[in-house]
Parts: structure tokens; sequence; C-alpha cells
């Protein structure tokens, strides 16, 4: 068993680095000749969650009393119709409504009274969009940084139910049991202004290493397949931490690990390519990228969906001389419809059945592209 497998990636010394898996030895545990099988738990569980999967937030409140993580007495169907009317958000403020029908077909197609009916968990994406999400092929350290100063001045609930901001709280779940930030066990960790800078660069300087990312889950995870140690071993955002010296702490004398801490395991060489592997990942203070993830995976994708295109065409007389020029610019958003709306935004070739198949010009074109904005530009603007 693995703890907060979800959103790590620190390669497991049950199998050898440069897979995911292994089958034991037969004959069962001996202390001189350990089994050889395991399990890489975080890759195969990010492989499965990350780009498959999401939370809407859209949880039944009503009855929660007087729970402090549960402020939203609203009901599901409530929360819904908050979010189609423009009267309320869902507990995930960047989602938003796309009417890919009526906003009461969406409630007639989604609800039984107050509560998501259950084929809702393949029906609810296709009335969703995210509002600035981030694509993680950025190489923008400002971008990078816009992004991990996201959760400023957060409030948390504290020991004894009151609450207090904190300069960058990461991997809280919105509580600290502890607010002393320099606690490691039971305190939190809140990033100043020039660990995020320090790690934003370093997050950059992996994306050039590693990318371009085909998806979030190769984002996330290890590279078990890659040609360099360091990628074979941790992935990015850890690796960005780590070389960002933000768990420097943990590192040294008999806070740390290494190859012989694991003798005889298949991947015991696994943590001579870790920049810094700490007895005590996952403490209060211990940076991960799950805690990263916490904050921002709701926000991250691998590419785009509005695109800003310019374009310039001329005018030119019988000898070819250019007598007048237009330039313009249009901004344009892929949405969750097909180009041919009869194909619904969740099917695809094999789903719902093995034998579904979308439509022809959806297989060759994808989703629809809607203009949002439109202008002419001036030869300044170029």
């Amino acid at each position: 068993m693995v703890a907060k497998a979800i959103g790590n990636s620190y390669a497991s010394p049950f199998v050898a680095v440069n897979s995911v898996f292994s089958a034991p030895r037969s004959g069962g545990y001996n202390a001189n000749n350990p089994p050889s099988g395991g399990t890489d738990h975080s890759w195969m569980i990010n492989n499965a969650l990350w780009d498959s999967w999401f939370l809407s937030g859209i949880v039944d409140g009503r009855g929660a009393g007087s729970n402090p993580f549960q402020t939203d007495g609203r009901s599901q169907r409530a929360q819904f119709n908050d979010l189609v009317r423009g009267t309320g958000l869902l507990r995930n403020e960047r989602y938003l409504f796309y009417p890919f029908r009526s906003a009461d077909t969406a409630l007639q197609e989604l609800f039984t009274g107050d509560t998501l009916r259950p084929s809702a968990i393949n029906d609810l994406g296709r009335y969703l969009m995210v509002d600035g999400s981030f694509n993680v092929n950025c190489t923008s350290v400002t971008a990078w940084k816009a992004l991990l100063s996201s959760v400023r001045r957060q409030e948390l609930l504290v020991q004894g139910g009151g609450r207090k901001a904190f300069t960058n709280p990461y991997g809280t779940l919105g509580y600290a049991q502890n607010d002393a930030t320099n606690n490691d066990w039971s305190g939190l960790r809140d990033l100043s202004e020039s660990e995020l800078d320090a790690l934003a660069r370093n997050i950059v300087e992996e994306v050039k290493s590693r990318g371009p990312f085909l998806n979030v889950a190769d984002f996330v995870n290890r590279r078990p397949n890659s040609a360099v140690p360091a990628h074979r071993s941790v992935g990015a955002l850890q690796a960005a931490i780590d070389r960002a010296g933000l768990n420097n702490r943990y590192s040294g004398a008999a806070r740390s690990v290494n190859a012989a801490s694991f003798a005889g395991l298949p991947g015991a060489s696994t943590v001579a390519a870790e920049t810094v592997p700490a007895r005590s990942a996952g403490s209060a203070g211990h940076l991960t990228q799950a805690r990263l993830l916490t904050a921002i995976g709701s926000q991250i994708t691998v590419r785009g969906d509005t695109f800003l295109i310019r374009t310039y065409g001329d005018a030119r007389d019988p000898s070819g001389n250019v007598i007048a020029k237009a330039w313009c610019e249009a901004v344009v958003q892929r949405t969750p419809a097909y180009v041919d709306p009869t194909d619904l935004p969740e099917a695809a070739d094999g789903w719902p059945s093995n034998t579904s198949r979308i439509k022809p010009i959806n297989a060759l074109l994808g989703r629809r592209m809607e203009i949002r904005s439109f202008r002419w530009l001036s030869s300044e603007e170029i």
C-alpha cells in the first residue's frame, strides 16, 4: 500500500526504475531475498485518473449542520441551477455553464428531483467549461508564478475553529492543524515570494527538458522509458520543487535515504537520481507535487482551447505593386460540441459501446470552433 499516491510521482523501490510493474518471485518473503514484485501505484493511478475524470464539486450539502468544511447548504440541483441561471457558482468557481442544450433541458437530463442522475457521471461534462485553464507546456516564468500565486492570502480553518489567512499555503485541504509554518509535522507549507520565484523558474526548466507533454498524466508522472535518470525517477513538478531547494531542510544526516536503505529491492538505485530523497516525504511541511496539484490540478491542461488568430491580405495592381493592405484578428474558442452535434460531446469511437463510431466529419474535424471576437487592426498594432 502506498500513502498519498494520487498526484505524486516518486518511483517505487519495489519496481525497477524503467518499469511500472514487476511480478514477484516465488517462495514468499525472505529478509535476505526480498520479493522483486511490485507496482508503481502513483504512476498507475495518475495514468487512470488524469485526463479521464474530473470533479464537479456538486455535492448535496443539505443537512450539513455545523460541519465547518461544508458551508454550502444547497441541494445538488440548486447548485447547478444557480450556475446555469447566472446567480451562483459551483464549488470549483472556474467552471462555467456551456449551453450545449438549454438550461431547462440540462436540468431535466442531469437531475431526478434534487439529486444528480447516475448517468450524469458521463453527461455533466458536456455542460461545463473551465474559465482560464492553464497550459502546462507554457515556458513563461511569469505565467507559472501567477498560477502558483492563485492561493495567495487564502483563509484556512485552524485549530479551535477560527480562520487565518496565509501567504501562499499549499497542501492543506482548507485546514491547518497547527498554524505554525515552520512545524514539519503538524504545521503547513506557506511559500514566500522568493520560493515561488524559484519554483516557477525550475518548473519552466523541467518543461523545457521534458516537454511537450501530450496529456496531463504525462506531465504528472515520471517517465520510466526516458534516457534521463532524473526523468525516470520523479515527475516534472517534484523535480522542480527539489531543484528549487524547497525541501532542503529534509535532506542530510538521518533525514535522507539512499540506495542502501532499499538494499535488495529492484528499484534501490532510483533514489540516486532524486534530488532530495527524504525519509519524511509527505509530512506536513514537506512540499510534494501532489500538494501543488491539490490547488492547481483542476485548471491545468496540455493544450489551449482559445486561440488568437491574425491574418493579412493585400491588393495589387497589374504590375504587382501593393496598393492596399489589411490586417484582422479573431479570438476563436473550441467548444465541447462536435462539428456535427448529432454526436453527443462525450461520444467517441468505442464509446458508449465497443461498436460505437462518431460521424466521419467529426472524426476529421473534431470539436466546433466559435468566433468570440473579431476586429480590424491598424499597421501600428502589428
